[in-house]
Protein backbone atom coordinates (compact mmCIF):
# COMPACT_ATOMS: atom_id res chain seq x y z
CA UNK A 1 0.00 0.00 0.00
CA UNK A 2 1.66 3.17 -1.17
CA UNK A 3 1.77 6.39 1.78
CA UNK A 4 -1.55 8.10 -0.77
CA UNK A 5 -3.25 5.07 -0.12
CA UNK A 6 -2.93 5.02 3.45
CA UNK A 7 -4.05 8.15 3.95
CA UNK A 8 -7.19 7.41 1.57
CA UNK A 9 -7.81 4.54 3.64
CA UNK A 10 -8.01 6.33 6.90
CA UNK A 11 -10.07 9.57 6.11
CA UNK A 12 -8.14 12.04 7.83
CA UNK A 13 -10.53 15.15 7.61
CA UNK A 14 -10.27 18.60 6.94
CA UNK A 15 -11.54 21.21 8.95
CA UNK A 16 -11.36 25.27 9.22
CA UNK A 17 -9.79 27.56 11.39
CA UNK A 18 -14.10 28.10 12.13
CA UNK A 19 -14.51 24.77 13.01
CA UNK A 20 -11.27 24.97 15.35
CA UNK A 21 -12.75 27.90 17.09
CA UNK A 22 -15.91 26.45 17.40
CA UNK A 23 -14.39 23.20 19.24
CA UNK A 24 -12.25 25.46 21.09
CA UNK A 25 -15.45 27.29 22.34
CA UNK A 26 -17.04 23.90 22.95
CA UNK A 27 -15.95 20.45 24.25
CA UNK A 28 -12.68 21.34 24.54
CA UNK A 29 -11.80 18.82 27.53
CA UNK A 30 -12.56 16.11 24.76
CA UNK A 31 -9.83 17.71 22.09
CA UNK A 32 -6.16 16.73 22.10
CA UNK A 33 -4.53 19.09 19.72
CA UNK A 34 -1.24 18.69 18.08
CA UNK A 35 1.03 21.12 16.46
CA UNK A 36 3.86 19.81 14.28
CA UNK A 37 5.94 23.28 14.37
CA UNK A 38 9.70 23.11 15.04
CA UNK A 39 9.94 23.36 18.44
CA UNK A 40 11.39 27.72 18.55
CA UNK A 41 8.01 28.52 16.24
CA UNK A 42 5.73 26.62 19.08
CA UNK A 43 7.28 28.08 21.80
CA UNK A 44 6.97 31.92 20.05
CA UNK A 45 3.01 30.87 19.85
CA UNK A 46 0.55 28.03 19.41
CA UNK A 47 -2.82 27.62 19.62
CA UNK A 48 -4.25 27.18 23.24
CA UNK A 49 -3.96 24.06 24.82
CA UNK A 50 -1.66 22.33 21.96
CA UNK A 51 1.47 19.90 22.24
CA UNK A 52 4.18 20.35 20.35
CA UNK A 53 5.77 17.19 18.02
CA UNK A 54 8.35 17.58 15.99
CA UNK A 55 10.70 14.95 14.61
CA UNK A 56 14.23 15.52 13.84
CA UNK A 57 15.76 13.75 10.29
CA UNK A 58 17.04 10.28 11.85
CA UNK A 59 13.43 10.07 13.53
CA UNK A 60 11.68 10.60 10.20
CA UNK A 61 14.09 7.83 8.09
CA UNK A 62 13.79 5.58 10.15
CA UNK A 63 10.26 5.56 10.75
CA UNK A 64 8.99 3.92 7.97
CA UNK A 65 5.92 6.05 7.28
CA UNK A 66 4.17 5.92 10.77
CA UNK A 67 4.85 6.52 14.38
CA UNK A 68 4.01 4.97 17.80
CA UNK A 69 2.15 7.05 20.04
CA UNK A 70 4.41 7.55 22.72
CA UNK A 71 6.45 9.49 20.06
CA UNK A 72 3.33 11.56 18.77
CA UNK A 73 1.77 12.44 22.34
CA UNK A 74 4.77 12.64 24.94
CA UNK A 75 3.07 13.43 27.91
CA UNK A 76 2.60 10.58 29.60
CA UNK A 77 -1.21 11.70 31.10
CA UNK A 78 -2.40 12.70 27.79
CA UNK A 79 -1.41 9.36 26.31
CA UNK A 80 -2.86 7.56 29.43
CA UNK A 81 -5.87 9.36 28.50
CA UNK A 82 -5.67 8.80 24.50
CA UNK A 83 -5.43 5.05 25.17
CA UNK A 84 -8.53 4.86 27.67
CA UNK A 85 -10.47 6.49 24.61
CA UNK A 86 -11.31 9.94 26.81
CA UNK A 87 -10.25 11.84 23.63
CA UNK A 88 -12.55 12.08 20.87
CA UNK A 89 -11.38 14.17 18.43
CA UNK A 90 -7.50 14.78 17.61
CA UNK A 91 -6.71 17.44 15.36
CA UNK A 92 -3.09 18.27 13.64
CA UNK A 93 -1.56 21.40 12.28
CA UNK A 94 1.54 22.37 10.96
CA UNK A 95 2.57 26.00 9.57
CA UNK A 96 0.21 26.75 6.55
CA UNK A 97 -1.03 23.83 4.73
CA UNK A 98 -3.90 23.63 2.61
CA UNK A 99 -4.72 19.94 3.18
CA UNK A 100 -2.87 16.68 3.92
CA UNK A 101 -2.56 16.27 -0.05
CA UNK A 102 -0.09 18.99 -0.02
CA UNK A 103 2.23 16.86 2.94
CA UNK A 104 5.55 14.83 1.90
CA UNK A 105 5.65 11.43 2.74
CA UNK A 106 8.33 11.96 5.21
CA UNK A 107 7.01 15.40 6.93
CA UNK A 108 6.34 15.48 10.78
CA UNK A 109 2.56 15.97 10.05
CA UNK A 110 2.15 13.11 7.63
CA UNK A 111 3.80 10.36 9.80
CA UNK A 112 1.97 11.77 13.13
CA UNK A 113 -1.97 11.72 10.66
CA UNK A 114 -0.43 8.24 10.06
CA UNK A 115 0.63 7.38 13.44
CA UNK A 116 -2.91 8.37 15.02
CA UNK A 117 -4.90 6.97 12.16
CA UNK A 118 -3.35 3.47 12.83
CA UNK A 119 -3.35 3.49 16.44
CA UNK A 120 -6.36 5.17 17.46
CA UNK A 121 -9.22 4.53 15.42
CA UNK A 122 -12.07 5.37 18.08
CA UNK A 123 -10.65 8.96 17.42
CA UNK A 124 -11.93 11.41 14.70
CA UNK A 125 -9.15 12.75 13.63
CA UNK A 126 -8.80 16.26 11.67
CA UNK A 127 -6.38 17.92 9.59
CA UNK A 128 -6.49 22.18 10.69
CA UNK A 129 -6.56 23.33 6.59
CA UNK A 130 -4.51 26.50 6.81
CA UNK A 131 -2.32 25.73 9.56
CA UNK A 132 -1.67 28.31 12.64
CA UNK A 133 -1.27 31.07 10.19
CA UNK A 134 -4.46 31.41 9.42
CA UNK A 135 -5.76 30.09 12.64
CA UNK A 136 -3.85 32.60 14.67
CA UNK A 137 -4.46 35.75 12.31
CA UNK A 138 -8.13 35.40 12.57
CA UNK A 139 -8.01 34.32 15.89
CA UNK A 140 -5.03 35.91 18.31
CA UNK A 141 -7.21 35.80 21.35
CA UNK A 142 -7.33 31.98 21.30
CA UNK A 143 -3.47 31.38 21.12
CA UNK A 144 -0.79 31.20 23.61
CA UNK A 145 1.93 34.11 23.26
CA UNK A 146 5.17 33.60 24.73
CA UNK A 147 6.18 37.07 26.63
CA UNK A 148 9.43 38.68 25.56
CA UNK A 149 12.80 37.03 26.20
CA UNK A 150 14.00 38.63 29.16
CA UNK A 151 17.39 40.00 28.94
CA UNK A 152 20.12 39.06 31.97
CA UNK A 153 20.88 43.03 31.72
CA UNK A 154 17.28 44.26 32.63
CA UNK A 155 14.11 43.06 33.57
CA UNK A 156 10.94 42.32 30.17
CA UNK A 157 7.97 45.34 30.64
CA UNK A 158 5.88 42.71 32.10
CA UNK A 159 8.19 42.12 35.10
CA UNK A 160 7.14 42.38 38.53
CA UNK A 161 7.37 45.78 39.92
CA UNK A 162 8.61 44.09 43.27
CA UNK A 163 11.84 43.25 41.89
CA UNK A 164 14.08 46.17 42.28
CA UNK A 165 17.34 45.02 40.42
CA UNK A 166 16.69 46.54 36.85
CA UNK A 167 19.65 47.33 34.50
CA UNK A 168 19.43 47.63 30.99
CA UNK A 169 23.73 48.67 30.59
CA UNK A 170 25.28 46.58 27.78
CA UNK A 171 27.81 43.71 28.76
CA UNK A 172 30.71 46.51 27.74
CA UNK A 173 29.28 49.22 29.82
CA UNK A 174 29.46 47.69 33.13
CA UNK A 175 31.84 49.74 35.81
CA UNK A 176 34.09 48.58 38.23
CA UNK A 177 32.56 47.35 41.30
CA UNK A 178 28.85 46.78 39.53
CA UNK A 179 27.32 43.71 39.79
CA UNK A 180 28.45 41.03 37.27
CA UNK A 181 26.38 40.85 34.37
CA UNK A 182 24.96 37.09 34.89
CA UNK A 183 23.57 38.50 38.01
CA UNK A 184 21.60 40.92 36.53
CA UNK A 185 18.07 41.65 36.23
CA UNK A 186 15.88 38.19 36.84
CA UNK A 187 15.69 34.68 35.95
CA UNK A 188 14.41 33.88 32.53
CA UNK A 189 11.66 31.78 31.18
CA UNK A 190 12.61 28.50 29.35
CA UNK A 191 9.55 27.02 29.91
CA UNK A 192 6.31 28.12 32.18
CA UNK A 193 7.74 25.74 34.48
CA UNK A 194 11.68 26.01 34.10
CA UNK A 195 14.07 29.14 35.01
CA UNK A 196 17.28 29.21 34.74
CA UNK A 197 19.13 31.75 36.73
CA UNK A 198 22.44 32.62 38.38
CA UNK A 199 23.12 32.30 42.60
CA UNK A 200 22.52 35.62 42.91
CA UNK A 201 18.88 35.16 42.01
CA UNK A 202 18.59 31.97 43.91
CA UNK A 203 19.69 34.08 47.00
CA UNK A 204 16.27 36.96 46.29
CA UNK A 205 13.31 35.68 47.95
CA UNK A 206 11.41 38.21 46.07
CA UNK A 207 12.29 37.19 43.05
CA UNK A 208 11.23 33.50 43.60
CA UNK A 209 7.92 34.56 45.11
CA UNK A 210 7.25 36.76 41.94
CA UNK A 211 7.74 34.41 39.55
CA UNK A 212 5.93 31.84 41.07
CA UNK A 213 9.22 29.54 42.39
CA UNK A 214 8.73 26.56 44.52
CA UNK A 215 11.70 24.63 44.20
CA UNK A 216 15.25 24.89 43.10
CA UNK A 217 17.97 22.72 41.44
CA UNK A 218 21.40 23.77 42.34
CA UNK A 219 23.73 22.72 40.21
CA UNK A 220 27.22 23.30 41.91
CA UNK A 221 29.01 22.07 45.12
CA UNK A 222 29.14 25.82 46.68
CA UNK A 223 26.38 27.56 46.28
CA UNK A 224 23.96 27.85 49.57
CA UNK A 225 20.46 27.07 49.77
CA UNK A 226 19.22 29.86 51.35
CA UNK A 227 15.38 29.26 51.55
CA UNK A 228 15.70 25.32 52.80
CA UNK A 229 12.09 25.72 55.03
CA UNK A 230 9.96 27.13 52.87
CA UNK A 231 11.49 25.35 49.43
CA UNK A 232 12.07 22.42 47.80
CA UNK A 233 15.98 22.03 46.68
CA UNK A 234 18.24 19.69 45.28
CA UNK A 235 22.31 19.84 44.47
CA UNK A 236 23.95 18.63 41.63
CA UNK A 237 27.16 18.79 43.06
CA UNK A 238 29.19 19.30 39.40
CA UNK A 239 32.63 21.35 38.66
CA UNK A 240 32.80 23.40 36.25
CA UNK A 241 35.95 22.07 34.85
CA UNK A 242 36.90 20.19 31.65
CA UNK A 243 36.92 16.84 33.43
CA UNK A 244 33.53 16.69 35.09
CA UNK A 245 31.04 14.40 34.18
CA UNK A 246 27.35 16.40 34.06
CA UNK A 247 25.66 13.67 31.89
CA UNK A 248 25.87 11.45 34.47
CA UNK A 249 23.41 13.56 36.33
CA UNK A 250 21.25 14.77 33.17
CA UNK A 251 18.84 12.03 33.73
CA UNK A 252 17.80 13.01 37.79
CA UNK A 253 17.92 16.51 37.08
CA UNK A 254 15.12 15.83 34.33
CA UNK A 255 13.00 13.88 36.77
CA UNK A 256 13.62 16.24 39.64
CA UNK A 257 11.79 19.17 37.00
CA UNK A 258 9.29 16.55 35.58
CA UNK A 259 8.10 15.97 39.18
CA UNK A 260 8.51 20.29 40.10
CA UNK A 261 5.72 20.30 36.77
CA UNK A 262 3.22 17.25 37.87
CA UNK A 263 3.09 19.02 41.41
CA UNK A 264 2.25 22.31 39.65
CA UNK A 265 5.30 24.57 40.49
CA UNK A 266 8.08 26.28 38.76
CA UNK A 267 11.75 25.09 39.41
CA UNK A 268 14.88 27.47 39.05
CA UNK A 269 18.04 25.85 37.83
CA UNK A 270 20.95 27.71 39.23
CA UNK A 271 24.54 27.38 39.58
CA UNK A 272 26.92 30.18 40.35
CA UNK A 273 26.57 32.14 37.01
CA UNK A 274 24.07 30.35 35.34
CA UNK A 275 26.38 30.63 32.83
CA UNK A 276 27.62 27.12 32.10
CA UNK A 277 26.27 24.48 34.31
CA UNK A 278 22.69 25.36 35.06
CA UNK A 279 22.61 26.18 31.38
CA UNK A 280 24.10 22.56 30.08
CA UNK A 281 21.07 20.97 32.61
CA UNK A 282 18.55 22.81 31.23
CA UNK A 283 19.87 22.01 27.59
CA UNK A 284 19.37 18.78 28.60
CA UNK A 285 16.61 18.82 29.62
CA UNK A 286 14.70 20.61 26.67
CA UNK A 287 16.87 17.90 24.28
CA UNK A 288 15.02 14.92 25.85
CA UNK A 289 11.50 16.78 26.59
CA UNK A 290 10.77 18.33 23.32
CA UNK A 291 13.12 15.69 21.32
CA UNK A 292 15.24 18.85 19.67
CA UNK A 293 18.60 18.88 18.03
CA UNK A 294 21.21 20.67 20.62
CA UNK A 295 21.18 23.71 17.74
CA UNK A 296 18.02 24.35 18.30
CA UNK A 297 17.96 24.04 21.71
CA UNK A 298 20.67 26.44 22.41
CA UNK A 299 19.31 29.36 19.87
CA UNK A 300 16.04 29.12 22.50
CA UNK A 301 18.23 29.40 25.16
CA UNK A 302 20.40 31.99 24.38
CA UNK A 303 17.33 34.00 22.80
CA UNK A 304 16.17 34.25 26.71
CA UNK A 305 19.85 34.15 28.55
CA UNK A 306 22.19 35.49 26.38
CA UNK A 307 25.35 34.96 28.45
CA UNK A 308 25.00 31.27 28.65
CA UNK A 309 28.13 29.52 27.61
CA UNK A 310 28.55 25.75 28.65
CA UNK A 311 32.47 24.46 28.60
CA UNK A 312 33.72 23.16 25.79
CA UNK A 313 33.51 19.50 27.83
CA UNK A 314 29.91 19.98 28.23
CA UNK A 315 28.97 20.73 25.39
CA UNK A 316 30.86 17.31 23.97
CA UNK A 317 29.15 15.87 26.65
CA UNK A 318 25.53 17.37 25.30
CA UNK A 319 26.43 16.15 21.54
CA UNK A 320 26.90 12.73 23.47
CA UNK A 321 23.13 13.02 24.85
CA UNK A 322 21.79 14.48 21.42
CA UNK A 323 23.16 11.22 19.64
CA UNK A 324 21.94 8.86 22.53
CA UNK A 325 18.47 10.49 22.35
CA UNK A 326 18.35 10.19 18.77
CA UNK A 327 19.98 6.64 18.16
CA UNK A 328 16.69 4.52 18.57
CA UNK A 329 14.30 4.04 15.35
CA UNK A 330 10.45 4.43 16.83
CA UNK A 331 8.28 1.69 16.70
CA UNK A 332 6.56 1.70 13.36
CA UNK A 333 3.94 -0.59 14.47
CA UNK A 334 0.49 -0.84 16.81
CA UNK A 335 2.33 -0.42 20.09
CA UNK A 336 0.12 1.45 22.43
CA UNK A 337 -2.89 0.69 19.85
CA UNK A 338 -5.74 2.01 20.76
CA UNK A 339 -8.40 1.14 18.60
CA UNK A 340 -11.08 -0.51 20.98
CA UNK A 341 -12.32 1.83 23.08
CA UNK A 342 -15.71 3.01 21.96
CA UNK A 343 -16.93 3.96 18.59
CA UNK A 344 -15.89 7.41 16.64
CA UNK A 345 -17.77 10.17 17.49
CA UNK A 346 -18.33 13.47 15.43
CA UNK A 347 -16.33 16.62 16.43
CA UNK A 348 -18.20 18.64 19.33
CA UNK A 349 -19.35 21.78 18.69
CA UNK A 350 -21.22 22.85 22.11
CA UNK A 351 -20.82 26.41 23.00
CA UNK A 352 -21.79 26.05 26.63
CA UNK A 353 -18.32 24.74 27.80
CA UNK A 354 -14.68 27.07 27.44
CA UNK A 355 -11.95 26.28 27.41
CA UNK A 356 -10.32 24.83 30.44
CA UNK A 357 -7.73 27.22 32.83
CA UNK A 358 -4.53 25.76 33.86
CA UNK A 359 -4.47 24.29 37.54
CA UNK A 360 -3.86 26.42 40.82
CA UNK A 361 0.02 25.87 41.51
CA UNK A 362 1.22 24.73 44.74
CA UNK A 363 4.24 25.66 47.01
CA UNK A 364 6.30 23.01 47.69
CA UNK A 365 7.97 22.56 50.91
CA UNK A 366 11.32 21.90 51.72
CA UNK A 367 12.90 18.43 51.82
CA UNK A 368 15.54 17.85 54.16
CA UNK A 369 19.25 18.26 53.53
CA UNK A 370 20.59 14.88 54.88
CA UNK A 371 23.39 12.34 53.13
CA UNK A 372 20.71 10.31 50.85
CA UNK A 373 21.75 7.87 47.91
CA UNK A 374 20.35 9.56 44.32
CA UNK A 375 16.95 10.55 43.83
CA UNK A 376 15.10 12.95 42.07
CA UNK A 377 13.58 14.76 44.99
CA UNK A 378 16.21 14.90 47.80
CA UNK A 379 18.50 17.81 48.69
CA UNK A 380 22.11 16.50 48.32
CA UNK A 381 24.62 17.52 51.35
CA UNK A 382 26.14 20.73 51.08
CA UNK A 383 30.20 21.04 50.82
CA UNK A 384 32.55 22.83 53.34
CA UNK A 385 32.52 26.19 53.75
CA UNK A 386 36.12 26.36 53.28
CA UNK A 387 36.17 24.67 49.74
CA UNK A 388 36.98 26.98 47.06
CA UNK A 389 34.64 28.85 44.43
CA UNK A 390 34.81 27.84 40.97
CA UNK A 391 34.69 29.84 38.09
CA UNK A 392 31.61 31.96 37.15
CA UNK A 393 29.52 28.90 35.20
Amino acid sequence: MTMDNFQEAVHVTEITHQNLRAMLEGCAERLLLIDTRPFLAFNTCHVLMADNTHFPAIIKRRSKGTVGLDHIVKDVEKRQRLQAGFYSDIVVYDDNSDGPQHLTNDSTTQLVLNGLRQNCSHCHVAFLKGGFDTFSAEYPDLCQWSSPPVSPMGFSPTSSATLTANSTSALSTATPGSEPVYDRGQPVEILPYLYLGSGYHASRKDMLEALGITALLNVSRTCPNHFESEYMYKCIPVEDTQNADIQAWFQEAIDYIDLVKLSGGRVLVHCHAGVSRSATICLAYLMHTNRVRLDEAFDFVKQRRSVISPNFNFMGQLLQWEAQLHSAAPPSGSAGNCSNHGQVRPFCSSPTASVSSPAPRKRIRSASCAPLARSPCFVFPMPRQDQPLMSPS
